[in-house]
């Protein structure tokens, strides 16, 4: 085990970066090395601004706006799976 530790050691020294991938768990909150972490790159970009089709918006409005459309997209379709077994339900009635 300690060998093969030391191999990945060597090729990520040499420049390999995908042998020791990152990995999110509940300790990241308190890593000091949170700010040139892969997995926390995003929270860099939250005042660029960026124009698209929807206009000229900061990447944080625009992850906001994301995750409203997602949460909104799955209670609908939580809607319509009730929708659908009430359907189902009175069919199987009939």
């Amino acid at each position: 085990m300690i060998s093969e530790i030391e191999d990945k050691r060597f090729h990520y020294n040499m420049g390999d970066s995908k042998v020791f991938p990152p990995q999110e768990n509940s300790y990241c909150k308190y890593c000091e090395y949170m700010s040139i972490c892969p997995l926390w790159a995003h929270l860099k970009f939250d005042d660029e601004v960026v124009a698209g089709e929807l206009g000229e918006k900061t990447i944080k409005g625009l992850v906001d706006e994301y995750v409203q459309f997602a949460k909104q997209e799955s209670e609908a379709k939580g809607q319509k799976e009730s929708l659908k077994e009430i359907l189902v339900d009175y069919l199987e009635k009939k």
